[in-house]
This record gives C-alpha cells, sequence and structure tokens, in this order.
C-alpha cells in the first residue's frame, strides 16, 4: 500500500522580509489513491491554522540534556 504526505511550507523571515529559514511540516497522511479526499484537505488547512496561531507550542525543542548528545 502507498502512501501519501500532505505538508506545507513555514518560512521564517527576517526584519526586511527575506526568507532565512523554511520548514516543511507535516500536518497528515493517508493512503495514496486516484485522488486527496476533502476531508483530508480540509483536516491539513485545520491543523495549518493551529500551527500558525502558535508555532512554538508546536515545534520540537529538544531537552538540555539531549542538545549536543549523540
Amino acid at each position: 500500500m502507498n502512501y501519501r504526505s500532505l505538508y506545507f511550507f513555514d518560512d521564517v523571515k527576517d526584519k526586511i522580509g527575506r526568507i532565512v529559514h523554511r520548514r516543511a511540516v507535516i500536518a497528515h497522511g493517508c493512503t495514496k489513491e486516484d485522488k486527496v479526499d476533502a476531508a483530508d484537505i480540509n483536516l491539513v488547512i485545520t491543523r495549518r491554522k493551529k500551527y500558525l496561531a502558535d508555532r512554538a507550542g508546536h515545534t520540537y525543542v529538544p531537552p538540555a540534556d539531549e542538545v549536543g548528545a549523540t
């Protein structure tokens, strides 16, 4: 079975509007069929809105004791 990832890009810009960092945010996964259902697209739109409302709350930051550990 094949799977499809639904994602969006989040650009972090500097003060004059230049992109300094680009993130691809995976919002949803589904089985690959002829087309993506409207319900799946609506779910991604809802998740994108939640993400953009609170980027920090949806971004993984490793605990201090894991930073630099390999």
